[in-house]
């Protein structure tokens, strides 16, 4: 399982132990845009891409509407914070 943000640094040294590069580590960001209404196209980036840390901006969703489940699908463990726009 890779990370998404904030994961202990021992779960990084799993992740290059499984690596051929091991002495690499890809980190991207993604900006999404609103993460529900593009998760297809980021669950489709994410397994081209295969990013071992990600970095999601403008999420747009409360945090109880995260798609959390479907991140953990794809291999990958999250830590947000949703609030359903940047305006009060």
């Amino acid at each position: 399982m890779q990370a998404v943000l904030g994961e202990p640094y021992a779960s990084y040294i799993n992740a290059f132990q499984q690596r051929s590069d091991s002495n690499l580590m890809k980190i991207a960001t993604f900006n999404v845009n609103g993460i529900n209404g593009r998760l297809p196209v980021l669950l489709r980036w994410l397994a081209e891409a295969r990013p071992d840390v990600v970095c999601l901006k403008e999420l747009k969703t409360p945090q109880e509407k995260f798609p959390e489940a479907a991140i953990r699908e794809a291999g990958y463990r999250a830590i947000w914070h949703g609030q359903k726009s940047w305006k009060a």
